[in-house]
């Protein structure tokens, strides 16, 4: 004997038609959700790409600061290029190749948009100045206004300062900048007075 399920008269199932409009209308709000949470997911990998970025370039700036502050002399500066001897008596040429920072020929893992260097010599001091007394490097100062730059110690106007050059440089301004994953420039500017003298 087979037993039979027992419906009430006032009760009735749902309608195919009503099933498939209730599976629509989860399917969109299940739809919305994913976007959603994909948009963020999406928003979170770039912004965890672009901390990397920031943290690399801070990292590479603050190691060439600090390897030209207590380096044993600085032997190169060029546009694009600063090659220095470390505390441990190790060259290390910081250089930009194709918007492509490196150390020693070791690319690093973020691409600069805009790099410069700037560099000044000793200035004349004020008491110098006030007696009109004859500064040691007079003879550089081509425009005479008490302090030397970059141009001024190339004194073979080749664009570049060697070793022999290098040692005059009282100030060096970095400016380093990038554009992040998210279209925007970070910049950074660190100036450092180095010990060049060797």
């Amino acid at each position: 004997m087979a037993l039979k399920p027992k419906v009430n008269p006032g009760e009735r199932g749902f309608s195919l038609l009503e099933l498939l409009t209730a599976m629509v209308v989860a399917s969109i709000v299940a739809l919305l959700a994913y976007s959603v949470l994909r948009m963020y997911w999406t928003q979170s990998i770039r912004h965890k790409k672009e901390a990397e970025q920031v943290f690399r370039a801070q990292v590479y700036l603050q190691s060439l600061a600090n390897n030209i502050r207590q380096g044993q002399g600085i032997s190169l500066i060029a546009p694009d290029e600063i090659t220095l001897i470390n505390s441990a008596g190790n060259t290390l040429r910081y250089a930009i190749v194709d918007s492509i920072p490196t150390v020693n020929e070791n690319p690093q893992d973020f691409t600069v948009t805009r790099w410069s260097v700037d560099v000044w010599g000793p200035e004349k001091q004020p008491e110098a100045w006030e007696d009109q007394s004859h500064w040691s490097l007079d003879s550089l100062d081509r425009d005479r206004n008490g302090v030397l730059d970059f141009f001024e110690l190339d004194r073979d106007f080749n664009g570049v300062l060697e070793a022999e050059e290098c040692r005059l440089v009282a100030r060096i301004r970095i400016q380093l900048a990038f554009t992040g994953e998210g279209g925007r420039e970070r910049a950074w500017e660190v100036t450092v007075h180095p010990r060049n003298r060797k």
